[in-house]
């Protein structure tokens, strides 16, 4: 769905990496050694981007990578304060919005195969964590609430639910028994997950589309109005 915008921003990242290594060397010199001093704010401005380009541009881009490598890592990692935080924002709410709903469909799968002999806490067991911390951790909170004697509305709210979807929850196992509550919620869920993953899709896809085209055009005018203005420095230095 973001192989357009994605497509743009390759093509904008590559006519960045050209700036300083061709297009704004070869202008430069084409004009010679022209002193500062004829030179417009636009060609001026120009060169200095490109010597920023040149100086930073590696380390610009490795941080950036660097930052998504580690947000990456830290949503199977991170527990703790820090983490209940940042499950309010992207990508980490959409990380437990997916974990809930695979919790839930496995729960609803596993009462549904043993409803009398397994109870709630048994079912937790059962569930593989993977090397996932993370999930380990939303588990155990899980289990120690519930072996605390928490309703299962309390064992999930703000575990592996946002508090209206523990509602959700519990007012369908009320109604309904605890296998369908489990069904009905994976399936909320999960809508909520298609939704989420198309707006986010469109909005990242318009975002770079429309940004790398308006970057590429905005580069190409810069680029035509410095040649303009070393065209007049030129003009002045020689009549001077």
């Amino acid at each position: 769905m973001v192989g357009p915008g994605a497509f743009a921003a390759l093509i904008l990242m590559g006519m960045l990496a050209v700036v300083p290594l061709y297009t704004v060397p070869q202008l430069f010199s084409a004009f010679g050694d022209l002193p500062d001093i004829y030179l417009g704010p636009y060609s001026l401005a120009l060169r200095r981007f490109s010597e920023h380009l040149l100086s930073y541009g590696v380390a610009i881009i490795g941080s950036f990578l660097f930052l998504i490598v580690l947000m990456r890592l830290s949503l199977p990692r991170l527990i703790g304060k820090i983490r209940n935080r940042l499950e309010a924002v992207q990508p980490w709410s959409s990380y437990r919005l997916y974990h809930g709903f695979r919790v839930f469909i496995l729960l609803s799968l596993l009462l549904r195969v043993h409803p009398a002999s397994q109870r709630l806490s048994v079912c937790l067991d059962s569930i593989e964590t993977d090397n996932n911390a993370w999930l380990f951790w939303r588990l155990s909170i899980t289990r120690q609430r519930l072996r605390d004697g928490s309703s299962s509305y309390a064992a999930f709210d703000q575990n592996f639910l946002r508090t209206k979807d523990a509602w959700y929850f519990s007012d369908i196992a009320s109604a309904q028994g605890l296998e369908e509550g489990f069904a009905a919620t994976a399936s909320h869920l999960h809508e909520q997950l298609l939704a989420i993953f198309n707006r986010y899709s469109q909005i990242l896809k318009w975002g770079l589309l429309i940004g790398s085209v308006g970057a590429l055009v905005s580069l190409g005018l810069w680029h035509f109005v410095a040649i303009n203005e070393l065209r007049t420095g030129l003009l002045l230095f020689h009549s001077s």
